[in-house]
């Protein structure tokens, strides 16, 4: 089970995950109810994005979205 910081601030890089469909955005919402994700701080940017610790990138594989570097 991941050791998540109470909030984005606390991490030294973060990506917005942009999702190409309502669907998969509400995919990866449902993720982050799991008991691995629960306690994962993020963000909602709007625009079916959302800002996670770039450590948690790989528990959103096999869902179809794009990794932003630079943050909206």
């Amino acid at each position: 089970m991941p050791d998540w910081k109470s909030d984005l601030e606390s991490y030294d890089k973060t990506v917005a995950l942009k999702f190409r469909s309502r669907e998969e955005f509400s995919r990866a919402l449902d993720r982050t109810f799991s008991p691995k994700l629960r306690r994962m701080p993020l963000d909602l940017l709007g625009g079916q994005t959302i800002e996670v610790p770039a450590e948690a990138v790989p528990f959103f594989t096999g869902l179809d979205f794009e990794v932003l570097e630079d943050l909206p």
